[in-house]
């Protein structure tokens, strides 16, 4: 077992409802995993709604405050939604105390894995990692704890420098078809196919992994796909896999 003391999964609902398998990876035992109050909350994450949003975001609190008073780290699967209590929540609801609690107990996985003493990632050596990070995760949350990750895995690392073009709902919204493509052929695109058809194409953002179904006909895995089935080694020797929950 990875972790001895209980955590949250925050899977959002972008992954529950059209792309369960994204989380389920999420080691390891069911007694120290919780998921059910947080599926059906959204993140409050906008693209100028702002009233919705917050309503959602003191929604979210109501429930999320508590667990961070406990001492339970909160894992966010989706970048866009752990950038919401780093970025958005603290603007839209500036007087909120809560606010700042919540935003400290929410971590991705990468960051979590960085704390778990002992902990050291699969080998993949000989393989080759395209990674296209969600542009939240980039610009707000910082990238670094997943770069610094995968590099350990021994694995050779190719960090897309640009957005895959979907940029949230903007690629499916009408008149954007076109710059979406354009937006992918530029960084995402060459990335993919210069990297050849063994490489594994990491996105932990549901928009990034959408995009490159679509226009590459290629599947993206979730930080918690890449490392499922693979073994997890601690400096006492034992190892455990990452196996998808039931």
């Amino acid at each position: 077992m990875i972790f001895a003391d209980p955590l949250l999964l925050h899977p959002t609902q972008f992954n529950c409802k059209t792309h369960p398998a994204s989380f389920h990876p999420i080691p390891p035992h069911p007694a120290n995993i919780t998921q059910n109050p947080l599926k059906y909350i959204a993140c409050a994450h906008t693209t100028g709604q702002h009233d919705g949003a917050r309503k959602q975001l003191r929604r979210s609190l109501d429930v999320l405050t508590p667990i961070a008073e406990a001492g339970v780290p909160i894992v966010g699967m989706e970048p866009a939604c752990v950038s919401v209590w780093r970025s958005d929540a603290p603007e839209l609801l500036p007087d909120e105390a809560r606010v700042p609690l919540v935003a400290k107990a929410i971590h991705t996985l990468a960051e979590l894995l960085e704390t778990v003493e002992g902990y050291q990632p699969p080998d993949l050596s000989g393989h080759t990692i395209v990674a296209q990070p969600h542009c939240h995760h980039a610009s707000v949350l910082g990238w670094e704890a997943d770069a610094k990750l995968l590099k350990r895995t021994g694995a050779k690392l190719i960090e897309v420098g640009g957005c895959c073009g979907m940029a949230g709902n903007f690629g499916f919204e009408r008149g954007h078809y076109e710059v979406s493509v354009k937006v992918f052929e530029h960084d995402l695109k060459p990335a993919i196919e210069a990297a050849g058809p063994d490489a594994i194409i990491l996105a932990d953002g549901f928009s990034c992994r959408k995009q490159i179904k679509d226009l590459a006909g290629l599947k993206a895995q979730t930080l918690a796909q890449m490392l499922a089935g693979h073994s997890i080694r601690f400096e006492n020797n034992v190892s455990v896999s990452i196996n998808p929950v039931a």
